[in-house]
């Protein structure tokens, strides 16, 4: 369950990761270093209360299909 709200680039981080990207990719897609890339990560393991990169995954499918992104919902669920 959400307890704080994401940030823009947690957020933009957790899409990252639930369409299969490593930590690498996402820090070279963002212009960050992946050690930036890992204290997101960590960060948003502690808002949603999730514990590994696949449990990121899930919360942003479901948290997507509750709000109707049928085309986001369509890539992630696509690429998992």
């Amino acid at each position: 369950m959400l307890t704080k709200t994401l940030t823009r680039r947690e957020e933009q981080i957790a899409r990252c990761v639930a369409t299969g990207l490593r930590n690498k990719e996402i820090a070279t897609t963002f212009f960050i270093s992946e050690q930036t890339v890992k204290n997101h990560l960590w960060s948003i393991f502690q808002k949603t209360g999730t514990k590994d990169r696949l449990e990121v995954a899930l919360w942003m499918i479901s948290r997507v299909q509750g709000v109707g992104h049928e085309d986001e919902r369509r890539s992630v669920i696509a690429l998992l």
